[in-house]
């Protein structure tokens, strides 16, 4: 898909799963798509560098230089504010708790007036200017002004820019990111620091048209819990009342512009995985869907949060758009490979992705932009021009799932709104919260894995999408004939009537746990009557599926007659036909060996089927069998496995499965240890060196990016990191500071012909064994921004290289590499020149003269064919391997790949004699640009503070991954025999 995007990723400000709301997370971007928050959209000189923190809105600062539009907090704190600091004062507030933290007693007072409580004071703060918004700050998406400024800088720079293909060759506009400011709390009642709400100029006008009432003066009810362990209403209100200012402000202005000029908004929204995230971030991700032409979702680091794709699933049925997107593979490293695209690909097309943006494609590496979140899907990354073999599998499993319409027959009331009432100090809130933390996250796995679809349903939007009830419970485009209560403690009145008369018109209606106590978060007997009255379960996987049996349309059992664990799917009607999908959901506890399960997949109606091959793309029949109104589907699935079947209705079975003819197998013999061809030259990482500032004395050895920081700090500049300002932002200045590096290269023999590979080279001065180079580029290494120049010769012994580097703010000083023909050892911190290997054995390839190879590698393995073999059949099975995926060649031809279980490989009838099988691995980069460095290996955000960890987090000996075949292929000649 191409588009125009309307933001660079600004530093993601809040971490997928992480442990508390206080927490950041730095930026994870997708590239390959315009974006006007990276610079402005029509100006490229920064291409290559490192973005800044998140958020669409704010245009790269262009924006916010403009104080009026620049993001606003509510601030309650027991300090007075600071000179300055207040833009809005609204005065003092005398506040008296209970000796268990709850409210005794508030009220606001005047200044001076004399109180019996403590004092805390409330104004209304604007954003300071910050590196991570490029020295200005994020923008007030609360304020429909700033956003349509917003709209005014960018979508028109792009829509003049682009011209007649705007909104058809390019017919989307991506937008990242989206959030107010984020909403804190205490973490204790008695705790006396500044809590910070999201706010803006107006709230208070706007809540009191909405509610008749004063936010301002019931202020304290935000903050700390009521007595009796009653709700606040004015909290509840506060919560609705944020999320749809934010919705109304951005989602529905800039969708409605999108509108307005033929093209589609898409994109995803800020933390949408959790009822805390969306909280602290957006208030509800739902209702923001409705402004989207495309919606779409953020997955990261490969996680599975099923409830981010369901909820945006749910929204692209019911307002009946046409695909739904998904920024996928960010912050996955260098390492993540080809069975890891695919599957974390497949769980998200089973909940409804069919516009992928992988992530992401450097227009550079150069500085800083090396650690952003690789691995690159471009060039830099050896395989990148096999990386078709996942894009195939998706381009044609996504034709089959946007034809017809989803079969769903279940909603699940969306039970976000209750979470809201539990917003105050986490001591008191915190069981309720993880309580339903953990019911929102069993509900979507209890049915999802156990083959029962459905759809979320907001409560907010619920008015505008049904106007009145009925069964079935019609939504927007879906209609359902069960809908589930999931334990909520409030409805709204709203959701209540529509529920009340879709049970007496004849509706299942379950309620999970307790009967809600409240309306509009306000005491009510209205929704324990309809409890009552309805279908009551314990919040039970049992007896929710117990409950849902009667409308169930498929049924997924393993070959213990256990629901499957872990498999997922999504069925379609297509005319008079019904599209199966099914795949998994989980990774495999261990990828290196090929577990299976027979899966038994039930369909409601009587059904042949036909297999589409999603990687080879044929299609052929397969064995059904039809019995008391039911299809079942028998198939062997392995850990990596996907199905896609084309059901056509029939009166009886289809295709009989044919038995498995007994064959002969002839096990060929395999070297140890075999020749082996690299790819690419090998690489001696540069990364370790005396330094000096300026016309200092050198200083000890250091890692590279270390004293890069330990400069910058003692010059008074901003270190470089995740936060750092866009060097197009930065004032250009004068090159008046040098780093001059010096490396102690050790050697076991004498090399010619090699080469240094380097950024920048024409801006140094270099000296090898105390003799100048010449700076002349004669080629490059992995991303065109690294240069090569030759070296003279490598001596044995120690070799010295010095190099005087221009030292600025927009410099960046970064490792090198020594590239040649040799080997390269790696013990401890220590890294050394030795011989190369002349052959591999079967293991990880680091400790073989292979230290910091990243590149694709050729594995030689040469068999020999008896006589009386002559014609067979030759298979080829490697399981365990490190990389991206393996090539298989016969005698130099292709024959296909191998990356899923269960590893194995027909290379066709072979004729009798010598042959070479080659295995071509296509190693990552990690050992080369990777974290090498860093000590934490479980690390979950590996971001670009990764390659610069402190304390315990780093150590200087090399922390190198595994990669490599890992263990002896085998090689059979296969041939039937005749019974």
């Amino acid at each position: 898909m191409r588009g125009c995007r309307d933001d660079d990723p600004q530093g993601k400000t809040g971490q997928k799963e992480r442990a508390s709301e206080d927490q950041t997370r730095p930026s994870g971007k997708a590239r390959g798509l315009c974006r006007s928050d990276f610079h402005h959209p029509l100006d490229h000189r920064c291409a290559g560098f490192s973005g800044v923190p998140a958020g669409s809105g704010f245009a790269g600062g262009l924006v916010t230089k403009d104080e009026q539009y620049r993001a606003r907090q509510l601030v309650f704190t027991p300090e007075p504010p600071a000179e300055g600091d207040a833009h809005l004062d609204f005065g003092a507030y005398e506040v008296c708790l209970n000796p268990n933290g709850t409210l005794a007693s508030y009220r606001r007072i005047k200044a001076g007036e004399p109180t019996e409580g403590e004092v805390f004071y409330a104004y209304e703060r604007i954003y300071s200017v910050t590196p991570r918004f490029n020295n200005q700050t994020y923008v007030d998406t609360l304020n429909p002004e700033a956003i349509k400024r917003f709209i005014e800088i960018t979508y028109h720079a792009y829509r003049d820019a682009v011209g007649k293909d705007f909104g058809k060759t390019v017919p989307a506009m991506f937008t990242d990111e989206p959030q107010f400011s984020q909403k804190k709390r205490l973490s204790f009642a008695t705790d006396r620091e500044a809590v910070r709400l999201p706010w803006t100029d107006d709230l208070e006008d706007t809540y009191c048209e909405v509610y008749g009432e004063s936010l301002l003066e019931r202020l304290p009810e935000l903050i700390w819990n009521l007595s009796g362990d009653i709700p606040s209403v004015t909290r509840y209100r506060y919560h609705a009342h944020v999320a749809e200012r934010f919705t109304q402000a951005f989602a529905d202005q800039c969708g409605a512009w999108c509108d307005q000029n033929g093209i589609a908004l898409t994109g995803h929204m800020m933390e949408e995985q959790t009822l805390q995230s969306q909280t602290h971030m957006l208030g509800e991700a739902m209702p923001n869907y409705r402004g989207f032409g495309i919606p779409g979702i953020d997955m990261l680091c490969a996680n599975f949060e099923f409830n981010t794709a369901k909820q945006c699933q749910s929204a692209v049925r019911q307002y009946g758009r046409e695909a739904m997107l998904s920024e996928l593979y960010g912050v996955t490293t260098w390492d993540f490979d080809f069975r890891g695209y695919k599957i974390a690909g497949d769980w998200q097309a089973a909940m409804g992705v069919t516009v992928r943006v992988p992530h992401l494609a450097w227009v550079s590496m150069e500085g800083e932009a090396k650690r952003d979140y690789p691995a690159a899907i471009g060039y830099q990354s050896p395989w990148y021009q096999k990386f078709g073999y996942i894009e195939d599998h998706f381009s044609r499993l996504n034709t089959a799932l946007t034809r017809g319409r989803p079969i769903v027959r279940v909603g699940v009331i969306h039970p976000i709104e209750s979470y809201w009432l539990h917003w105050g100090p986490k001591e008191q809130n915190a069981l309720a919260c993880e309580e339903m933390e953990s019911n929102f996250a069993s509900i979507v796995k209890w049915l999802s894995f156990s083959g029962i679809d459905f759809d979320y349903v907001c409560e907010s939007t619920l008015p505008t999408l049904c106007e009145r009830g009925g069964a079935p419970l019609c939504v927007g485009k879906m209609q359902y004939d069960a809908i589930v209560v999931p334990a909520c403690r409030t409805l709204r009145k709203s959701t209540l009537d529509r529920l009340e008369t879709f049970r007496r018109a004849g509706g299942k209606l379950i309620f999970m746990g307790a009967a809600p106590k409240y309306l509009n978060a306000e005491p009510s007997e209205e929704p324990a009557r309809l409890y009552a009255e309805s279908k009551q379960i314990s919040f039970s996987r049992s007896e929710l599926l117990e409950a849902l049996e009667d409308i169930r349309e498929l049924e997924l059992r393993d070959q213990n007659g256990a629901y499957t664990a872990n498999v997922l799917h999504q069925m379609r009607q297509d005319g008079a036909d019904r599209w199966l999908f099914l795949c998994r959901g989980s990774f495999p506890y261990n990828k290196d060996i090929s577990r299976s399960i027979t899966l038994h997949a039930r369909v409601k109606g009587e059904w042949s089927a036909r297999l589409y091959d999603t990687q080879s793309g044929e299609i052929s029949a397969f064995a059904t069998t039809v019995k008391n109104g039911w299809t079942e589907i028998t198939a062997t699935m392995y850990d990596y496995d996907s199905f896609l079947f084309r059901l056509s209705p029939v009166a009886e079975t289809g295709a009989v499965a044919p038995a498995a003819a007994p064959v002969s197998r002839t096990r060929l013999s395999v070297s140890t240890a075999v020749p082996f061809t690299l790819c690419e030259p090998n690489a001696l990482l540069l990364d370790m060196a005396e330094y000096a500032l300026d016309g200092e004395e050198y200083r000890p050895r250091e890692e590279i990016l270390r004293a890069d920081t330990e400069c910058r700090e003692r010059l008074g500049w901003k270190t470089l990191s995740d936060e750092a300002a866009q060097p197009w932002c930065i004032e250009k200045e004068p090159i008046t500071h040098r780093i001059r590096l010096r490396f102690r290269i050790r050697s076991e023999l004498r090399v010619f012909g090699a080469m240094l590979a380097m950024e920048n080279p024409q801006t140094a001065e270099i000296l090898w064994n105390g003799k100048p180079l010449s700076t002349k580029a004669r080629g490059w290494y992995v991303d065109r921004s690294i240069k090569t120049i030759r070296i003279p010769v490598i001596n044995k012994g120690e070799n010295i290289l010095e190099m005087t580097l221009p030292f600025g703010t927009r410099t960046a000083t970064e490792w090198c590499y020594l590239l040649g023909h040799f080997g390269t050892r790696a013990v401890g911190s220590e890294s050394v020149i030795v011989p190369l290997a002349e052959t591999l054995g079967f293991g990880d390839i680091t400790p073989q003269t292979l230290a910091f190879y990243s590149g694709a590698l050729d594995y030689h393995l040469d068999v020999t064919v008896p006589q009386d073999c002559e014609g067979e059949e030759l298979v080829l099975t490697a399981p365990h391997y490190r990389g991206a995926l393996l090539e298989v060649l016969l005698d130099g031809e292709g024959k296909g790949e191998i990356v899923y279980p269960p590893y194995k490989l027909s290379l066709g009838k072979v004729m009798a004699g010598a042959h070479r099988v080659t295995l071509r691995l296509y190693v990552p980069r990690t050992n080369g640009f990777g974290p090498i460095h860093l000590t934490d290996e479980n690390l979950y955000w590996k971001g670009p503070n990764a390659w610069r960890m402190k304390g315990e987090s780093f150590c200087y000996e090399y922390r190198l991954q595994r990669e490599g075949i890992l263990s002896s292929p085998t090689l059979e000649l296969i041939k039937p025999v005749s019974e």
